[in-house]
């Protein structure tokens, strides 16, 4: 799942399509309370912020395609990531998501207070 084809991730081709978000969505929040995640899958929710060659990230695209609950999951999956500094990356979104302002939202930026490493 942690993985770019050809500049686009898996987010990215099926942003449209709201059923595979949600068992991609599904089967990583299971893994992850499960303990059950490999190691190269604890990112794999990152992967949606990288840009396609168009500079769209897949937030962009599920709002260009007017599929509000997969932009909702890929945040949902966002979601406990403080240790990076994930906003600077969702810029493009960040209006939509203020006007929005729905629990899955709110939790997210409950959470995106950015946290570096103690030294």
């Amino acid at each position: 799942m942690n993985v770019v084809y050809g500049d686009y991730s898996l987010f990215h081709y099926f942003a449209d399509n709201v059923d595979v978000i949600e068992m991609i969505h599904e089967k990583f929040l299971n893994a992850k309370q499960d303990g059950n995640l490999k190691p190269s899958e604890v990112n794999t929710p990152l992967t949606l912020l990288h840009p396609d060659p168009k500079g769209k990230i897949a937030l962009d695209v599920a709002l260009e395609m007017n599929r509000p609950k997969s932009f909702e999951l890929m945040i949902d999956m966002l979601t406990g990531y403080s240790e990076y500094m994930l906003s600077k990356l969702m810029l493009s979104v960040v209006p939509y998501m203020i006007d929005q302002s729905n629990d899955t939202i709110l939790n997210f930026y409950d959470g995106a207070i950015y946290k570096p490493p103690l030294l």
